[in-house]
């Protein structure tokens, strides 16, 4: 591209910058097919920069790197490559230690869960504007392979179901089925831990932090995890619950590494449905701390439920929508 160097094409940036930028547009519609054969090419495309470029445009390299990655984690047949453990993780090291010099945010697998309040449901109308926003969240946050779960709890049951992290690609239909947030689906799936009416939102943030500590796999163990709490109500929270989740929070990202994988930090993104901002605030403010952490007040209402589940998407993310041809430099 750009062979004229006086082309409006390439002011502002240079010839390698803009090409990193196109590589970035077509890795991005690649990844979102989600199929195996696009997830190959969007790696294919993105090698090109990390071994090719000396200088890299940010927002390029995360996205070349979470391309790349992706085709690591329980590499088949159909997969760009399949290399021993030790490979894989020396090479995801690398490339997280290049972003973390450069200051920079590379998506490199993730852990979602879901906390939702089940006290909705005694709301039809809060229910039908929530269920599009919660399933729209989930397709736009969760890749194919990153590890998924919903934490259920307020409702009418009688009984504590077990449940673990389920990779998005191993288990898509029961995930959609499962997003409806009907109560007979949330009742049988195994990507669902169902809790009793008395338990609160502190016990489900405890149980979703529970379900990636408990992991068999340790892949989901090293990833960063994004809790999404939406709730309506404070039952039970108290001084000594706040303190003991921030302090589980923090202690997140220093787990041992005794059983030699790296654990990943834990951020928690609270969504507070028509409650008072103050109240909201004073409970939760804390919790939400950290950079990576959120905490959002919002009425439950189609409009004010539409642009903070579109905060909370893009502050998982990490970046807004394509940026496409920027003035960027390097």
């Amino acid at each position: 591209i750009g062979k004229d160097k006086d082309s409006p094409l390439l002011k502002g940036v240079s010839r390698v910058g803009r090409l990193q930028q196109l590589e970035e547009i077509a890795i991005r519609s690649k990844l979102s097919r989600g199929r195996d054969e696009h997830i190959n090419e969007a790696a294919r495309i993105g090698i090109r920069m990390l071994v090719e470029d000396e200088n890299l445009l940010e927002s390029p390299f995360a996205l070349a790197t979470e391309a790349l990655m992706s085709t690591f984690h329980e590499s088949t047949g159909n997969r760009l490559v399949n290399w021993s453990e030790a490979s894989i993780t020396a090479v995801s090291e690398e490339l997280r230690a290049m972003a973390r010099k450069c200051r920079m945010r590379v998506e490199a697998g993730k852990n979602v869960v879901f906390c939702i309040n089940s006290s909705v449901h005694e709301d039809a109308g809060m229910l039908e504007e929530l269920q599009p926003k919660v399933s729209r969240l989930f397709n736009e946050v969760c890749g194919y392979e990153d590890f998924f779960a919903l934490v259920s709890f307020g409702g009418e049951a009688d009984f504590r179901n077990s449940s673990w992290l389920a990779k998005r690609s191993e288990a898509e239909e029961d995930l959609m089925d499962l997003l409806m947030l009907q109560p007979d689906a949330i009742q049988r799936s195994s990507i669902t831990a169902q809790l009793t009416e008395l338990d609160s939102c502190a016990t489900a943030l405890n149980r979703a932090m529970d379900l990636v500590e408990d992991s068999k796999s340790k892949v989901a163990k090293g990833n960063d995890t994004w809790v999404v709490l939406v709730t309506n109500d404070l039952a039970d929270w108290t001084e000594t619950t706040k303190d003991d989740l921030v302090r589980r929070v923090e202690l997140s990202s220093f787990r041992s590494h005794e059983e030699g994988y790296r654990s990943g930090g834990i951020h928690i993104v609270v969504v507070a449905l028509d409650m008072e901002e103050e109240d909201a605030g004073l409970a939760f403010s804390e919790l939400c701390r950290p950079k990576k952490s959120l905490l959002i007040s919002t009425t439950s209402d189609k409009e004010g439920l539409d642009a903070v589940f579109f905060d909370v998407s893009v502050h998982i993310q990490g970046r807004g929508s394509i940026d496409g041809l920027t003035m960027e430099k390097f």
